[in-house]
């Protein structure tokens, strides 16, 4: 039972990171479009001539390297957090065929790492230096929903895991609750 919790613990962290390292992501490379919509005036002031596009492009181009680095690391983490969770499951003999699901989810973040995130980044930065074509543009869009579905994928799998882990009762419990004797608030004065 104690394994048990462990494992969501884990496994609720490996998910609230998954979470959290889309999002900011993604609300880096809006908050970049909002600065290059209305720079501060500081900034105008002091670099004339600075255009939106050459802006965009510097401020994308260091964001798309800050977004492959903490892409790179989190699926570092996250195969270790999952490589627990599926150690712990399979440590207890109830949850064994469960470790399947971590196992699962571990080959994804590998599909991920290895394929999808290094294509996104060489692709994405391709397109933020030069411009890119509309060829670059379908090739980058195709590799980032792909990516999407594939976290979406590992979300849902990743809580029905968790729901399936709380909702289980262990058989130590089950065998408490058939003996009114083993209860604490059991009196046998009274069990007449």
């Amino acid at each position: 039972m104690r394994l048990r919790r462990i494992a969501c613990l884990l496994l609720g962290m490996w998910l609230a990171g998954s979470i959290l390292v889309g999002w900011t992501a993604r609300e880096n490379f809006a908050s970049a479009d909002d600065v290059i919509k209305s720079p501060p005036y500081a900034i105008q002031k002091n670099i004339p001539g600075l255009d939106a596009n050459h802006s965009r492009m510097f401020l994308h181009y260091f964001i798309s390297v800050e977004a492959s680095e903490s892409f790179h690391n989190w699926e570092r983490i996250g195969a270790l957090l999952l490589l627990v969770v599926g150690g712990l499951l399979l440590a207890e003999k109830q949850t064994r065929l469960l470790a399947a699901v971590p196992l699962a989810l571990l080959f994804m973040v590998g599909f991920q790492h290895f394929f999808l995130t290094p294509e996104i980044v060489t692709v994405g930065q391709n397109l933020i230096l030069s411009g890119g074509n509309a060829g670059e543009r379908s090739q980058f869009t195709t590799l980032h929903r792909l990516y999407g579905v594939v976290s979406l994928v590992e979300l849902l799998l990743g809580l029905v895991l968790a729901v399936w882990l709380v909702g289980l009762k262990s058989r130590r419990r089950g065998h408490r609750a058939a003996d009114p004797e083993s209860t604490p608030f059991y009196d046998r004065r009274y069990a007449r």
